[in-house]
């Protein structure tokens, strides 16, 4: 369990920390992965690639967009467009599909693979 603003608590999705280190080291490679490619990664089948959905969100909503992190949870993407599925800029007032979304995916990648994200892990009580 995490505690959010010592008021509300949420229940840390399965495999978000092996999902978390997968992201952090494609960070630091430079790479982005398959949503197939992240579950195998993490021993999960290919096929399981939508149980990627819940950590991945997790990694978005907890431990990037408040801490005002660069976007780690897109550098997983689909395998036919080598992007993030529409659903991940989800709350975010972003999109990276359309008019200049070609530059702003550009511009997060190169932001997240700035990032320094050794000291970031995911906190538990």
């Amino acid at each position: 369990m995490t505690k959010l603003n010592n008021k509300r608590r949420t229940t840390i999705p399965k495999n978000t920390k092996a999902v978390l280190a997968v992201l952090k080291e494609r960070a630091h490679t430079r790479n982005t992965i398959t949503y197939g490619d992240l579950a195998e990664q993490i021993g999960l089948t290919y096929k399981a690639a939508l149980a990627m959905r819940s950590p991945l969100n997790y990694i978005r909503d907890h431990v990037c967009l408040p801490h005002n992190r660069p976007w780690l949870w897109m550098l997983a993407v689909r395998k036919d467009t080598r992007r993030p599925g529409e659903s991940a800029t989800d709350g975010t007032g972003v999109t990276i599909y359309g008019q200049d979304g070609e530059q702003r995916w550009q511009k997060i990648k190169q932001e997240t693979y700035d990032y320094d994200w050794s000291g970031v892990e995911i906190e538990c009580e």
